[in-house]
This record gives structure tokens, sequence and C-alpha cells, in this order.
């Protein structure tokens, strides 16, 4: 009887020494958690912001195209100079917030990483635009052939339509995936029931076609 006592004595020591474990492990898992979404959710909010930027500029030049009623042939050189006067600026932190947000979701993170890379692109051919500009203003004559202008503001134009689409969809997943209450229970409807605005940006990401 004794034996049984002390062994039961062992085993509830045993016992105790493993919940308090499991609740030490319990208690660490959980901070960690409350950390790294506290993390996802200031870099969805610096990502947030650029997006939003360059979106809304894309949109806000295109209602001002209409209401001066630029034709479409002339355009992309309209929309280049307005942006070689002013563009909106992606943050500092944007590139580390995408990398910081990559393992949240592969679709997410394609439209992010198509996103940076496009709109780095109508960055470069802006400032080729800019360089154009500066030189004609200077000197009373072309710094290249009108037919290369022509093609960046054209590069700048499709480019900038791209990725106001890209950000659109970028910022859709990170309310739903990141700030959202209930990002599992999205993930299952996207699968099941995907809605238009979903298949769009999948069929983007497929053909890259707007």
């Amino acid at each position: 009887m004794e034996q049984i006592l002390t062994t039961l004595k062992e085993w509830q020591s045993l016992a105790g020494a493993m919940v308090g474990a499991a609740a030490s492990l319990s208690v660490a898992f959980l901070v960690a958690y409350i950390n790294r979404r506290r993390e996802d959710v200031s870099a969805a909010m610096v990502l947030l912001g650029s997006l939003v930027n360059v979106r809304g500029a894309h949109s806000v030049l295109d209602e001002l195209a209409k209401k001066e009623q630029v034709s479409k042939a002339n355009y992309p050189m309209w929309l280049a100079n307005r942006l070689a006067s002013s563009r909106p600026q992606l943050s500092p932190l944007f590139e580390g917030c995408v990398a910081r947000l990559m393992p949240v979701d592969p679709h997410l993170a394609a439209h992010l990483e198509l996103f940076s890379i496009v709109y780095r692109g109508v960055e470069h051919h802006t400032d080729k635009l800019v360089r154009d500009i500066h030189y004609f203003q200077e000197h009373g004559e072309l710094l290249r052939d009108k037919q290369d202008t022509i093609a960046d503001a054209n590069v700048v134009e499709h480019g900038l339509a791209k990725a106001a689409k890209y950000a659109q969809c970028a910022e859709y997943l990170i309310s739903k995936l990141v700030l959202g209450k209930w990002p599992t229970l999205y993930r299952v409807k996207r699968l099941l029931l995907p809605s238009i605005h979903e298949c769009d940006c999948k069929r983007l990401l497929t053909t890259g076609a707007l």
C-alpha cells in the first residue's frame, strides 16, 4: 500500500511538472503569435498606405484626363507629363513589409511582388521622361528621338494601370487575410465560392491581362 502511495505521489509530481511545462509552452506560443500578429498588422498598414497612394493617383489622373477631354492618342504623353511633375512614392519600408507578408498567402505574395516590379518599371521610364523634359527646357531640342519618348510614355501608361490593378487586389487580400477577423474562413470561402473580383485577380496573375 505504501509503495502504491509513493508511486501515485511520483506520478502526481510528474503530471504537475508536465502540466506546468505545457502551460509555459502555451504562453510562449501565445506571446509569439501576438507579437507576430502585431508586426504583420504594422507591415500591412505600411503597404496599404503605398498601395492606396498609387491606385488613388491613377484614379485621379484618369478622371482628370476625362474632365479635360484628353484624347486616347494624347493620353500617354499627358499622363507621363503629369507623373514627371508629381508622382506617388512608395514607402522606404515597402520592400521589407512585402517580405514580411510573403508567407501569409501565395496570391497576396504574387500581387505584391508584381506590383513592386511593375511600379519600379513605371518609375524608371518616368525618370527617363523627366530627363527628356529637363533637357528640352534647357537646350530647346530633343534629347532622344521622339518615337523613343512616345514608347516610354506608352510603357508608363500601361504600367501604371497594371500597378493600380495589382494594388487593388493586394489591398483586398490584406484586408481579408491580415486585418480581417476570420482569415481561415475567408480562405475556405475563396476556394469554394470565389467572387467575381477574386476571379479577376486570379486571372490577372495567370494571364497578366487587365
